[in-house]
């Protein structure tokens, strides 16, 4: 798929483990198995294969799409993707989690789980076509009235997603998940692009999120193991799954407000064209951070919660296997941050330039949100969901002060700019708030951020001395960018991907 829709069973998942209560650890602690780490090795090996191959068709698609659709198309489904992701995670009772942190997989359960899934899918499409007027009108857009109803059904579509996706998760069984992730959103990508090619409108991008939604449920009964659903209600199971999601709506609130308000407050102070150029900026620089929390919330979580419940080290697995994260997010941007205009150059026309220098400021986000996740994701394992939801409320109120403040002074770059420095007004604060769990990860994410902040420069003076000295072709550029960055990061690269290779290794 294109621009169309974000993920938004990724981010629903993500935002709605804040809210996961953990049980406390066994009263008989056992050391931490070698077989869990080793599994979660090679989960977060294919986890890495999925999102590499999933963001590649978006990027492909995406780059078809600004060929075929005008500018303000993606500034107006942006918009549409806000409030539909607004609804779910606002709606969100954290079933997913729920039934990953169960103690057992009974069919009631998980039967009774769907049941309340389906019930509230539908709710949330009747209330996004109740939303739809107000929204075209608050915009002053028409077209959004259609089309906030029209990409509301796959929210009645996802709510009869089996539950099958979730015990998959639960075992870590990653290879199967990514396969059929990658399925939905070829047939997704394949939709998109037809109906622009046919019909090039911001409709390509709506029916491309529908007919995701449409696979990942069709895919989800037919493709996975598992129990097969039906609805039925259990009372003992609906109170449990109430009880555990209590604590998931003020948390999911703030999580939306946290990822989303730039887009919202953005949406308000710049036209729709401008919107869609911070789109194309936007897909680029998140991408590293959708894989980092997917690698955090889908493969980390679960070792973490397990360590901790087995009386495990997990101060000790949180900064081996948060080295793998922090690696690949300062990789990412690095090379983002170094090269930004140069990759946007290669990659589109002129009309999106603008995304290159917005992609550089929002790398810079990225990598705090990098630092953050892997923070929060152990902390959800000790069932500290405050703590977690705290640190997105300082960032939603740094939003709120230093976004209208760097639009006075310096108009929508300095807009940009107050975005990324509450990312880090985020980490900052959650890292004050995981003292008390003695991670000790502060020593570790200053060496990173260090060298990435290091990197980066090299290659942003690469990138220059490349333009201005030799003036060579932008192709050239960025694979001098590449080659230096790549140069860099790979002495740190190579010798975890071979202990993920052989995982039996020490």
């Amino acid at each position: 798929m294109g621009n169309a829709r974000p993920d938004i069973g990724e981010d629903q998942a993500i935002v709605a483990a804040i809210g996961v209560s953990m049980a406390p650890p066994s009263p008989a602690p056992a050391p931490a198995q070698p077989n869990l780490q080793n599994k979660a090795a090679r989960g977060s090996l294919w986890a890495m294969v999925g999102f590499a191959g999933g963001h590649g068709l978006r990027l492909a698609s995406n780059l078809l799409l600004t060929r075929m659709v005008a500018p303000e198309a993606f500034g107006v489904m942006l918009l549409v993707n806000v409030v539909l992701l607004g609804l779910e995670q606002f709606a969100d009772v954290g079933i997913g989690p729920s039934i990953i942190q169960n103690e057992k997989e009974d069919r009631n359960f998980l039967d009774t789980a769907w049941t309340i899934q389906a019930i509230r899918g539908a709710i949330l499409t009747c209330a996004a076509a109740a939303i739809a007027y107000p929204m075209a009108r608050f915009y002053e857009e028409p077209s959004l009235l259609a089309l906030v109803m029209f990409a509301g059904l796959s929210s009645i579509v996802a709510g009869l997603r089996s539950t099958k996706t979730f015990t998959a998760n639960r075992h870590l069984a990653i290879k199967r998940l990514t396969a059929v992730d990658f399925a939905c959103r070829v047939f997704s990508m394949a939709v998109t692009l037809g109906w622009a090619y046919v019909s090039p409108s911001v409709w390509a991008l709506a029916a491309g999120s529908v007919a995701f939604a449409v696979s990942q449920t069709v895919l989800s009964h037919v493709a996975l193991p598992g129990h097969g659903n039906r609805f039925h209600w259990d009372r003992d199971a609906a109170k449990s799954l109430f009880r555990f999601g209590r604590w998931v709506f003020f948390s999911t609130l703030l999580g939306f407000v946290a990822s989303q308000a730039d887009r919202v407050l953005f949406g308000k102070i710049v036209d729709l064209q401008t919107l869609g150029v911070y789109s194309v900026a936007s897909l680029l620089a998140m991408t590293p951070q959708q894989v980092i929390r997917h690698l955090a919330l889908s493969v980390n979580f679960p070792l973490y919660s397990q360590t901790h419940r087995s009386g495990g080290d997990l101060p000790e697995v949180f900064r081996q296997s948060r080295r793998r994260l922090l690696v690949l997010a300062g990789g990412a941007c690095s090379l983002m941050i170094a090269g930004g205009p140069a990759i946007v150059s290669l990659l589109y026309e002129d009309t999106f330039l603008a995304a290159g220098w917005m992609m550089q400021w929002l790398a810079v986000g990225t990598w705090f949100n990098a630092l953050e996740v892997t923070v929060a994701s152990a902390l959800l394992a000790r069932g500290e969901s405050l703590r977690v939801a705290l640190a997105a409320l300082a960032k939603v109120l740094a939003m709120l002060v230093l976004i209208p403040l760097g639009f006075v002074y310096a108009d929508f770059p300095g807009a940009i700019a107050g975005f990324a420095v509450s990312e880090v007004v985020r980490y900052l604060c959650i890292a004050l708030l995981a003292r008390p769990a003695r991670l000790r990860g502060g020593v570790q994410a200053l060496r990173y951020t260090l060298l990435t902040a290091g990197v980066s420069g090299i290659g942003y003076a690469a990138v220059h001395a490349t333009l201005h000295t030799f003036a060579w072709h932008v192709l050239w550029v960025n694979v001098v960018v590449a080659v230096v960055v790549g140069a860099l990061w790979l002495p740190l690269v190579l010798p975890m991907l071979r202990r993920t290779l052989r995982p039996s290794a020490p």
